[in-house]
């Protein structure tokens, strides 16, 4: 019996925002993070430091970045980037309206060291509503069997999608993170079910 390769979709892409030629301008870089998301760094008058995570397409994706303007990504997804790419507007005035992609798709083989990596990045870059690693959150919720946890619904319908995904289960097999990751969320699943 051969195994079949874990595979994943390239894509190249290039931005054409018309009348920039700036890769630092402003509306190339709103392209980028509405398609990878970005994090925000408020600090306050009195020093209070808040972080916010705001999602892009692939927030909630593991993804393997392939050199400037590729990626690699979940068959899965794919559908998800493309529509992103024709849709060719990201806001409400004229020159946010204006721009197109060009790009280029091609199902690729992916390694276990580019799989674990993606999903390392992807576990430093999601949040719990509490601010604390989305991961971590989880096992300590499903450890205390807090099921008056106050985003419990949440926590499990954004872990569910990482467990869920079409990669996730090749990738838990090599990751202990993964696995508790994984552990917790059926325990909490199964409990909450119960109750």
């Amino acid at each position: 019996m051969t195994v079949k390769p874990l595979t994943g979709s390239y894509v190249k892409y290039m931005f054409h925002v018309p009348g920039v030629s700036n890769w630092s301008e402003y509306r190339y870089q709103k392209l980028f993070r509405l398609l990878y998301g970005y994090t925000q760094v408020v600090t306050k008058s009195n020093g209070a430091r808040y972080v916010y995570h705001r999602p892009g397409i692939l927030s909630f994706v593991p993804y393997i970045k392939a050199g400037k303007n590729a990626v690699i990504v979940p068959q899965e997804v794919l559908q998800n980037v493309i529509t992103f790419f024709k849709k060719g507007r990201f806001g409400s005035t004229p020159e946010e309206q204006n721009w197109k992609v060009t790009y280029y798709v091609e199902t690729v083989p992916i390694k276990q060291d580019q799989l674990l990596d993606a999903f390392e990045c992807l576990m430093e870059r999601l949040r719990a509503p509490s601010g604390n690693n989305l991961d971590e959150t989880i096992a300590k919720v499903a450890e205390a069997n807090d099921y008056n946890y106050r985003h419990l619904n949440l926590l499990l319908y954004n872990t569910g999608k990482i467990c869920n995904s079409e990669w996730f289960g090749e990738a838990k097999k090599q990751s202990e993170r993964l696995q508790v990751l994984h552990d917790s969320y059926i325990t909490l699943k199964k409990n909450t079910n119960k109750n």
